[in-house]
């Protein structure tokens, strides 16, 4: 359930294409980073980004 797309859709969402809901956003991403077996860390940098960008993905902090 977990991929590119996800990716896809949060960036859009950025740009302002369509409302989501944050919080389900949020948790999609901890649950497939956790499927995954990645730290808030890990992920970080795998996508070029600190824990602290990460955590804020999953608690809907930077979506707003």
């Amino acid at each position: 359930m977990c991929g590119l797309w996800a990716a896809a859709v949060i960036f859009y969402s950025q740009k302002g294409g369509f409302l989501v809901d944050q919080e389900k956003i949020g948790k999609f991403i901890a649950a497939c980073r956790r499927e995954r077996g990645y730290t808030q860390a890990a992920l970080g940098e795998k996508l070029g980004v600190t824990d602290r960008a990460v955590s804020k993905w999953e608690t809907g902090g930077s979506l707003r």
